[in-house]
């Protein structure tokens, strides 16, 4: 089963909004991604923060990324996945025997650019050699600041894999991301994601 689920950062409390994202990481055949949306200044980053230190704490596997508009250059959309996908294979030895694997038929992939293929060959491929009873959180923080809001550009094709994609992945594997709400996240937040019951200030 899987569920996509997105959270809007106008609730009222930081415990209302951490209340939404409980169930990440809960063991219940139930493939989750939540996306927090919201203004510049309303706690997003602090929220992914924290829901990867308490995940760490009871014990998940976790594997987080934070993009920065002002290092665009070295945190790119390609950078991230390699980074998680590293991340994943030194805390799992079932997933960095995947990752073996992919480069061992593919020697080129480490060069690759193509967000697609890097999503298929270095998360997927290797997420479905992980023990099914092992939970592991995937997290993205910043996706507005993964670069420039183009049409077939890395960031536009990071959102893609991300909302669309992960339907790929195990019922074991949750993602959490944060991101501004901004026109290309619109776009695939109206195509693929559950929206929460939370409103915004908007819609009063």
């Amino acid at each position: 089963m899987q569920e996509l689920i997105m959270i809007r950062s106008a609730c009222q409390t930081q415990e209302e909004r951490l209340s939404r994202i409980s169930l990440i990481g809960s063991n219940d055949n139930t493939s989750r991604t939540y996306i927090l949306c919201g203004e510049a200044g309303t706690g997003k980053s602090a929220i992914a923060h924290t829901v990867g230190k308490e995940l760490q704490e009871h014990q998940l596997l976790v594997a987080f990324f934070a993009f920065d508009r002002s290092l665009l250059e070295s945190r790119t959309p390609s950078n991230a996945l390699r980074n998680i996908a590293n991340i994943l294979g030194v805390r799992d030895h079932d997933f960095a025997e995947g990752l073996f694997q992919a480069f061992k038929e593919e020697p080129t992939l480490s060069g690759s650019t193509s967000i697609q293929r890097q999503w298929e060959k270095l998360i997927v491929g290797p997420a479905h050699r992980v023990d099914p009873s092992k939970q592991v959180v995937i997290i993205f923080d910043a996706l507005d600041e993964s670069g420039p809001q183009m049409p077939d550009e890395p960031r536009d094709r990071l959102l893609s894999v991300l909302m669309s994609g992960k339907r790929d992945l195990p019922s074991n594997f949750q993602g959490f991301a944060t991101s501004r709400l901004e026109n290309d996240v619109i776009v695939y937040v109206d195509k693929f994601i559950k929206r929460d019951s939370c409103k915004s200030s908007e819609d009063d």
